[in-house]
């Protein structure tokens, strides 16, 4: 069991696996590492701290890891997030092991290609489904 990502289309349909749901956690945390977020100290994790409105990848950070759906304004923002900080995670991804490193960047493509499409106004796709 885990999660899967998905945009669907009547022209295009792009989805990827985000791991399973321990997986997909991890790849979470170690998102929210780079923007100097630990996750734990979050409220809706096991914390008290609130969540900053200014917070990259808030979106996605705060957000359920099991169903759910992103949408166009969401994935604007976080399209945003991602070109920003393509630079940090490759540093961070050479930073790993070689094999983490992969599968962090890895992801992070995965996730850049999912929300562009739902942020573009010429798609028809408008949601992006957790599931």
């Amino acid at each position: 069991m885990g999660l899967d990502i998905a945009v669907y289309s009547k022209t295009y349909e792009y989805g990827f696996r985000a791991g399973s749901y321990s997986g997909f956690g991890q790849w979470r945390e170690e998102l929210a590492l780079m923007v100097g977020i630990v996750l734990h100290d979050m409220k809706g994790f096991t914390g008290s701290k609130d969540w900053d409105e200014e917070t990259p990848f808030l979106e996605l950070l705060n957000h359920s890891d099991c169903d759910g759906w992103l949408y166009s304004d969401e994935c604007k923002e976080l399209l945003k997030d991602f070109e920003k900080w393509m630079p940090e995670a490759i540093k961070k991804s050479e930073g790993m092991s070689k094999d983490d490193g992969e599968w962090f960047i890895k992801k992070y493509n995965d996730w850049l290609e999912a929300v562009s499409m739902v942020a573009d106004d010429e798609y028809d796709q408008k949601e992006l489904a957790f599931c």
